[in-house]
C-alpha cells in the first residue's frame, strides 16, 4: 500500500514537470505573437518624413507608408514622440515595438537595434545663405582690395609705365615739345600709352617720329589684347565673389561655422572630419541660424533641408548641389523582433509599387 503511495507521488510529480516547461513556453509564445497587441511606435518631428499637423495627426513619407503597413497587416498601433536619442533609446530597451520618422542606417545604431529594409536613399546636404543684393556690393567693394584685383592693377600699371618709357626713348630727341625730358617726358609717355590703350586718345601727346608710330600702331593692337585679358579676369573676380558664398562643397565646411543636429549620423560625420559642428535641436533653428549668419553652413538630410528650403525658408537659404555620405531610411526595431519578415515583406510590397511611392514622395517632395 505504501509502495503505491509512492508511485503514484512520483507519478504525479512527473506530470508536473512535464506540464509545466510547455506551460510556461506557450504562455511565452502566445505573448511574443500577440497578434492583437497594441504597438507603440516612437517618432520624432522630422519633416518631411514625419511631422505633426495642426490636428495633431502624425503625417509624412514615413508615416503614411507605415500606416499603410499597419493596415495591410491589420496591425493596432499609436504614436509617441520622442526626441533624437529618446527615439534610439526607446528601441534599445524595448520600451518601443518600432520607431517610424527618417531613422538613419548605420553601424552603431545596428550594434544596438535592428532595421527593416531600406525605403528611402539620398545623402547629407549643405545650407548656406544667398548672397543678398546689400551683401553682393559689399564683397564686390572688397574684391577691389583683393590680393587678385592689386595683382592686376600693378600688372597694368608696370605695362603701361614700360610702354611710356619706350615711346619717351623714342620720341625724346626729336619731339621735345609732347616729350620733354626728365619725369615730365616720363609722365606724357605714360599719359599717351593709357589713353591709347581705352582708345580715348586726346591728341594732346602724340609720337612724330617714324619708329614713334610704328610703336603706336603696335601698341593699339597689343592694347586690345590686354585690356580684353584684363577686363574678362576682373569681370570673373567680382562674379565669383558675388555669387559665391564662401561654401561650395563639402571641402570647404572645415574653413566655416558649420551647423548640424546634435547626436545625429551628419553630426558624427563631420567629427570624422575633424570639424566642431554647433548642435542645433532642430532644423529649423539651424537654418535661421545660417539665414541670420550666425553660422556659415548648416549640414543635414538633404531632403529634408529641400522641404525646409521651399517652405517657410524659401529665400532665405539655398541648398547647395553637393550630395555626400551617402544615406538610407528604415524601420527601426528592437533586436530580434518578431514583427521584422512579415514588416519588410509588406514594406517591400508598397516600395516597389511605382505609382503608389511616386504619388507619397511627390506629395512632400514635389516632383
Amino acid at each position: 500500500m505504501n509502495l503505491r503511495k509512492v508511485i503514484a507521488k512520483l507519478g504525479l510529480l512527473s506530470l508536473v514537470c512535464l506540464m509545466s516547461p510547455r506551460s510556461s513556453l506557450a504562455e511565452e509564445t502566445s505573448e511574443t505573437a500577440a497578434p492583437n497587441k497594441k504597438l507603440l511606435i516612437s517618432t520624432k518631428s522630422a519633416p518631411p518624413f514625419s511631422m505633426k499637423g495642426e490636428d495633431g495627426q502624425w503625417k509624412g513619407i514615413s508615416v503614411e507608408l507605415w500606416n499603410d503597413i499597419a493596415k495591410d497587416l491589420n496591425l493596432d498601433f499609436e504614436y509617441r514622440e520622442y526626441d533624437l536619442k529618446g527615439l534610439l533609446n526607446s528601441l534599445e530597451s524595448g520600451e518601443a515595438d518600432l520607431a517610424v520618422a527618417a531613422v538613419t542606417i548605420n553601424a552603431d545604431r545596428e550594434k544596438r537595434f535592428d532595421f527593416s529594409h531600406a525605403f528611402f536613399f539620398t545623402g547629407l546636404g549643405i545650407a548656406v545663405k544667398p548672397p543678398g543684393d546689400s551683401e553682393g556690393i559689399s564683397q564686390i567693394l572688397t574684391s577691389f582690395f583683393s590680393g587678385s584685383f592689386i595683382r592686376y592693377l600693378a600688372g597694368l600699371v608696370a605695362v603701361l609705365l614700360s610702354i611710356g618709357i619706350l615711346i619717351w626713348l623714342v620720341e625724346r630727341k626729336s619731339n621735345s615739345e609732347d616729350f620733354a625730358e626728365g619725369a615730365t617726358g616720363i609722365w606724357d609717355g605714360f599719359w599717351w600709352s593709357a589713353v591709347t590703350m581705352t582708345t580715348v586718345g586726346y591728341g594732346d601727346v602724340a609720337p612724330r617720329t617714324f619708329a614713334g608710330r610704328i610703336l603706336g600702331l603696335i601698341w593699339m593692337f597689343a592694347a586690345i589684347i590686354i585690356i580684353s585679358f584684363f577686363t574678362a579676369g576682373l569681370a570673373s573676380s567680382l562674379t565669383v565673389s558675388q555669387l559665391e558664398t564662401g561654401v561650395n562643397g563639402p571641402e570647404d565646411l572645415p574653413e566655416v561655422t558649420v551647423g548640424t543636429i546634435k547626436s545625429s549620423s551628419s553630426e558624427r560625420y563631420l567629427l570624422k572630419k575633424n570639424i566642431r559642428p554647433v548642435g542645433f535641436s532642430d532644423v529649423p533653428a539651424g537654418l535661421d541660424a545660417v539665414a541670420s549668419g550666425d553660422i556659415d553652413a548648416f549640414v543635414y538630410d538633404r531632403p529634408m533641408l529641400q522641404y525646409h528650403s521651399m517652405s517657410r525658408m524659401r529665400g532665405k537659404v539655398r541648398i547647395l548641389e553637393a550630395l555626400f555620405d551617402a544615406q538610407s531610411y528604415a524601420i527601426g526595431m528592437p533586436t530580434n523582433s518578431h514583427l521584422r519578415e512579415q514588416i519588410n515583406t509588406a514594406l517591400l510590397t508598397r516600395r516597389l509599387d511605382e505609382k503608389y511611392w511616386r504619388d507619397l514622395t511627390s506629395k512632400y517632395l514635389g516632383e
